[in-house]
This record gives C-alpha cells, sequence and structure tokens, in this order.
C-alpha cells in the first residue's frame, strides 16, 4: 500500500460520521488489517484543532 492511497483514505475516513469510521476503514482496508489499524490510530490527532504557538496580538 502506497503512502498517497494511506493518505486518500485517511482524509475519506475523516469524512464519515465518527461512528460509522472502523466499519467503513474495515471495509476500504479488507484483506490488511494493519493498515485499517494504523490509520483508525492516526484519526484523533486529525480530528484535533491546530494548536498554533501563534496568535495575532488583540489591540
Amino acid at each position: 500500500m502506497n503512502s498517497s492511497r494511506e493518505e486518500l483514505l485517511l482524509q475519506l475516513a475523516l469524512g464519515k460520521p465518527a461512528a460509522k469510521r472502523a466499519t467503513w476503514l474495515d471495509a476500504e482496508c479488507d484483506g490488511d488489517p494493519a493498515l485499517s489499524q494504523r490509520l483508525a490510530a492516526l484519526l484523533p490527532a486529525h480530528e484535533q484543532p491546530l494548536n498554533c504557538a501563534f496568535r495575532p496580538n488583540k489591540p
């Protein structure tokens, strides 16, 4: 499996309702449970809002 496919699957999974992602990943990664687990582990990090160190000064 190449990384561009993994990135695509990750982006598509993020577009699914959280409750349905595991089932969707299992179906899309059929035959590769390690891929499904790897992507499932990445999902929480991509759902978090960005924590930017840069914050503009308020006047």
